[in-house]
């Protein structure tokens, strides 16, 4: 028989442990039947007993295979989200059933197996659903330029500059004098010689040609100070940009269309009054613009489940929404 030890042990919270007791640290123990240790209280308390609470009779027996998940939004709000039979249900830790509303449908939860397929991760007020049965398929892309458009950037002009401005080759315009943005912009509206079916509008110091097909736009004799600038659906530098354009209106910045060069495209937006940076129209391999139809179906990604905020008459709920769609509309 080992000798017997007399030791005062400050604590139990060190967890069980199988080596041989000389090894052993004098907070573990071999067994922990139905005890929780925690370094908070110093020491081992006795497990809290399993309470009824309800009984939820979405999971009907024993042969269903259900995706359960939960989550603790703070000490006051507990869900539990379960995925049977192509339908999602959020109960609270009393077994309360809360609203969920579906705006797009429940396709996406279809499983004959839940439990294996979905996989879901909490983030604040959102949870990302996730199915492992459901692969993303590329939408062809069906983006067309329509109307054919190009842009002329007013500028300021000098004494020793002078050019000209030609479409599909052919001059149309040209100046040789120190004149203003506004000068310019005047000039072209009331000078410039458009070829037969062509129209020109005016947006402040931008003009804008417009043709039922595609067509050239270019210049010669502006540099990167002096003179108008123009564009069809590329420019070299970003500061060739005008200051207004049509709502929508796309640019490649930094490479010509048909160049492997890197670049990146812009959009026009009228509500503010900027270009920002927008998806390739050209290209199956991004995400969904308005002005392009490319990208991956919403109904085929991840799904959005938020809980929205609490009112007088509103308990709190989830909503579901595709991915794609909810970046922009989160609140």
């Amino acid at each position: 028989m080992g000798t017997l030890i007399e030791q005062s042990i400050k604590t139990l919270y060190q967890g069980v442990s199988r080596q041989p007791d000389t090894v052993r640290l004098p907070g573990q123990v071999q067994e922990a039947t139905n005890v929780l240790m925690s370094v908070v209280t110093g020491g081992f308390e006795t497990r809290p007993a399993t309470r009824y609470i309800a009984e939820n009779t979405f999971i009907t027996g024993s042969s269903d295979k259900p995706f359960i998940y939960s989550y603790a939004r703070d000490t006051n709000e507990k869900y539990i989200i379960i995925i049977r039979d192509g339908d999602l249900k959020v109960y609270d830790t009393a077994g309360v059933e809360k609203t969920v509303t579906f705006p797009d449908g429940k396709t996406y939860l279809n499983s004959s197996d839940p439990s294996s397929t979905f996989s879901a991760v909490t983030i604040a007020d959102r949870t990302i659903i996730a199915s492992n049965a459901v692969t993303p398929t590329m939408v062809t892309n069906s983006y067309a330029e329509s109307p054919f458009r190009g842009l002329i950037n007013c500028r300021t002009t000098n004494s020793s500059t002078h050019g000209t401005v030609l479409i599909n080759g052919a001059s149309t315009w040209s100046y040789s004098s120190a004149q203003s943005a506004t000068q310019i912009a005047d000039s072209i509206m009331s000078s410039l010689s458009l070829p037969a079916g062509f129209t020109k509008t005016r947006d402040d110091l931008t003009i804008v040609i417009e043709n039922s097909s595609s067509f050239t736009l270019t210049v010669e004799g502006s540099d990167d100070t002096y003179g108008p600038l123009c564009m069809r659906q590329s420019v070299p530098k970003r500061t060739h940009l005008p200051a207004s354009a049509p709502n929508g209106y796309l640019v490649k910045v930094g490479a010509t269309i048909d160049a492997n060069a890197a670049g990146y495209w812009v959009k026009f937006d009228t509500a503010d009054d900027s270009w920002t940076e927008t998806a390739d129209p050209y290209a199956d391999n991004e995400l969904p613009t308005p002005q392009c139809h490319t990208g991956l179906p919403a109904k085929l990604m991840v799904h959005l489940y938020f809980r929205k905020a609490l009112t007088p008459v509103e308990l709190p709920g989830m909503v579901s929404q595709p991915h794609s769609q909810i970046l922009s509309d989160m609140k």
